[in-house]
């Protein structure tokens, strides 16, 4: 995973959501004094397109979290804290706090999970046909990923942020580790 760090202070992980990178927490290094260290998950920005699944996420956010030496608090963003989750109950010992934001532990109806792989799976598609700017403008103007409530610049950022992914990585990151991916069983 390519790994970013914004800020000085003490660290703080931090998993950012389908179609972000880890640059969506540059700002937070400010606000909280902290060293945030906030990696491009697998199929997203510097991390390549390379398929990944749910294991092989948490795996890597482990390595991440053992290379620190010390509990350090994670923090995770939707996608990011689903994966935040499984890392923290797989070696607690690494983790001083858990912060989740707009996440759960996976979808516990095997008929529901199902039908949401076959979402995730035609989503991936769409994003493989359409490219990475469409898929952006798209996925950036209706329901929750919604972003008109944000100022003009800060949406322009928020842009520029998800630009940095490819339509493979993204199609790659959605059928290897989406939330229908994700095996609630594993969780509880």
């Amino acid at each position: 995973m390519h790994i970013r760090r914004f800020g000085s202070g003490p660290a703080v992980v931090m998993l950012h959501g389908f179609s972000l990178t880890g640059e969506q927490f540059s700002p937070a290094a400010t606000l909280l004094d902290r060293t945030v260290i906030a990696p491009d998950l697998p199929g997203h920005g510097s991390s390549g397109s390379h398929p990944a699944d749910v294991d092989t996420v948490t795996a890597a956010v482990d390595v991440l979290l053992d290379g620190l030496g010390r509990p350090t608090p994670l923090m995770g963003y939707s996608q990011g804290g689903r994966m935040a989750l499984l890392a923290a109950i797989g070696d607690h010992s690494n983790v001083s706090a858990l912060v989740l934001i707009s996440s759960n532990p996976g979808i516990r109806d095997q008929t529901d999970r199902e039908s949401r792989i076959e979402r995730d799976h035609v989503l991936a598609d769409r994003i493989r046909d359409i490219g990475v700017e469409a898929f952006i403008d798209s996925w950036t103007s209706v329901g929750i990923t919604n972003t008109d409530h944000l100022d003009e610049t800060y949406r322009a950022w928020d842009n520029s942020v998800r630009s940095q992914n490819s339509a493979d990585g993204l199609a790659s990151a959605l059928r290897g580790y989406g939330q229908g991916a994700q095996d609630r069983k594993s969780v509880v």
